[in-house]
């Protein structure tokens, strides 16, 4: 069981990274990858309707741990869409205010939330029998998405597990747009240099991605001051490139891959040690 949802898994991450590199916008994209989300996670649920777990402790691992993989991925992009689609479109104060009240009522979810939220923060495993087998789940609440009316495939708190998970990856992609909006300056500065290199990338803008992302994340700009848009914006501009929302790559692509999240640095470090090993020869 749990190689089949592992593969499929690899299977929609590599969806999803040809769709961010493919889409021209945002709303565009993340329709896109909603479907394809949805797609897999109905080919998880035949699979399940027909497997039966070999224990208890495999219907947790699926319940707590494989499909909210899945189901967090497409409550995540459901509400981005909306939100790309409901955004107003006016002066920079009122889409800044409208950014912080959507953040409100995310931090209002958490602690609507609280006591299995501080059950999911604490790595705790003490009530998954409860909280992660259909033996034991209560139906107290609604269903909110399509897939998750047949309860052979659906838990309670497997969804809400999954729903806390994405509205963690929602904040940050909201806090990372206002700050964007509060910090204007960190885009402007390249606006002023006058001659673009003549260099172009030629390996996948994922590579670039992750690139950009270890640069920063080991403070090499500005004594760490630098932020993630403006490396990016830097290695853009340098390369003449544009990355698209390398935010949402990072969190959807980059982070959450298996074995091996920094896969291009791994590339960059085995091709410099062969470099210096045919030096050497």
């Amino acid at each position: 069981m749990e190689e089949f949802v592992n593969n499929e898994h690899a299977l929609l991450n590599e969806r999803l990274d040809e769709i961010a590199l493919t889409s021209e916008t945002l709303l565009q994209r993340t329709e896109r990858s909603y479907t394809a989300v949805q797609q897999s996670l109905q080919k998880l649920k035949e699979f399940i309707n027909h497997y039966t777990f070999y224990d208890q402790d495999e219907e947790i691992l699926f319940f707590k741990k494989l499909k909210p993989q899945f189901l967090k991925k497409l409550i995540y992009y459901w509400k981005i869409f909306h939100l790309e689609a409901e955004k107003p479109q006016r002066d920079k104060e009122e889409l800044m205010a409208w950014y912080k009240q959507k953040i409100e009522r995310i931090n209002q979810f958490f602690q609507a939330s609280h006591s299995f939220y501080i059950y999911y923060r604490l790595l705790r495993s003490d009530k998954d029998e409860h909280y992660f087998t259909r033996e034991a789940d209560g139906y107290e609440i609604l269903p909110e998405y399509s897939l998750e009316i047949d309860k052979q495939f659906c838990t309670v708190h497997s969804l809400r597990l999954a729903k806390l998970q994405a509205y963690e990856m929602l904040n940050e992609y909201l806090l990372s747009e206002l700050y964007a909006l509060q910090n204007p300056s960190h885009s402007a500065g390249l606006q002023y240099l006058n001659n673009r290199p003549d260099t172009t990338w030629t390996d996948s803008k994922v590579d670039l991605i992750e690139l950009g992302y270890s640069i920063q994340s080991r403070g090499s700009v500005n004594h760490g001051k630098a932020d993630v848009k403006l490396v990016m914006n830097a290695l853009e501009y340098a390369f003449n490139i544009t990355t698209g929302n390398y935010y949402a790559v990072f969190q959807q692509n980059i982070r959450i891959r298996k074995k091996n999240r920094a896969v291009y640095l791994d590339k960059l470090r085995d091709a410099l040690d062969k470099r210096m090993d045919d030096t050497d020869e």
